[in-house]
């Protein structure tokens, strides 16, 4: 896997909080339905891969930059590139547009297109160690909460990291001694016997299909209600958000655990809802990152 360079300033991605998408996201679903390029399972895997060595840009940002360049290696504005690295812009190099919080666009150019000091790229800055991983995962579970969701650890079968449960009267009942509360909509059950890191890839699994829409809306709910599209499409969606939200954490080993059906040479995959996908894998990044007061988007109530 290759990786982005070890600290670009934050200034040049989108803010923490940010679900970076165009204002009409139905946009990006009628080019991704439009297009044939990326109904190729193969293709839809470069552009996920491509989009997981940038995670201090959102994944449509990691999109556009595929769009214009897939063979970039690292970008950066002109700005990091000096003050951080002290690489200046080449003559002839090209601008890259990205989408940027508090204003129209952005412009960043690839490592290839500076010239300067010699940078490092160390793939061990990546990685997660154990703190952070439970950091990541107490944050995410604290912030399910105000989401209308609660996740707990318990004994499940060997081979099942996860399960998603609506709650509902008899399922109320039935797991009342892991502490539902009542204005409680969805149970998440983790495998508590396994490691830290595949708990977190079931918890983002089982999130993404509540963000997806999968399950239905609640009054907590601020996504659509997408509980009747096919389970082909269903399933792509939500191990899509899981694939990205892993890689991006450098979680390699529990991506490769999603989407197996697009690593099939010559299969292609439906109408997925692209910008769906997107605004997931931002949400649940974000919840990773602290211990929210309130949600970061509002529901219905």
């Amino acid at each position: 896997m290759e990786h982005q360079l070890s600290l670009f300033p934050s200034a040049d991605s989108s803010k923490p909080g940010d679900l970076f998408l165009p204002r009409d996201s139905n946009a990006l679903d009628e080019m991704f339905a439009a297009s044939h390029r990326f109904r190729s399972g193969s293709e839809y895997m470069d552009l996920l891969r491509f989009i997981s060595r940038f995670p201090k840009y959102s994944p449509f940002n990691g999109l556009l930059l595929y769009m214009q360049s897939p063979d970039i290696t690292d970008v950066a504005t002109a700005g990091a590139w000096k003050r951080r690295y002290q690489r200046s812009i080449k003559y002839n190099a090209r601008p890259l547009l990205i989408l940027a919080p508090m204003s129209p666009v952005r412009f960043v150019f690839d490592l290839a297109d500076t010239e300067g000091e010699s940078v490092l790229i160390d793939p061990s800055l990546q990685k997660k160690d154990s703190r952070q991983l439970t950091d990541m995962l107490g944050n995410t579970i604290h912030n399910c909460t105000l989401n209308g969701i609660i996740a707990r650890g318990v004994q499940l079968a060997p081979q099942t990291a996860s399960s998603l449960i609506p709650v509902t009267g008899d399922s109320f009942q039935k797991y009342e001694a892991l502490g539902i509360e009542p204005h409680m909509n969805f149970l998440i059950l983790l495998n508590e016997s396994l490691d830290l890191a595949d708990r977190y890839a079931g918890l983002v699994y089982e999130l993404a299909k509540v963000f997806c829409g999968h399950f239905g809306i609640s009054a907590n709910a601020w996504w659509q209600d997408r509980k009747d599209i096919s389970p082909a499409i269903s399933d792509i969606e939500a191990e899509s958000v899981a694939f990205l939200v892993c890689q991006r954490k450098s979680l390699d080993e529990c991506a490769k655990g999603f989407l197996a059906p697009c690593r099939i040479p010559g299969e292609n995959i439906p109408v997925i809802g692209l910008s769906i996908v997107f605004n997931a894998t931002s949400y649940i990044e974000d919840m990773g990152k602290a211990r929210w007061k309130k949600p970061k988007r509002q529901g219905r109530n």
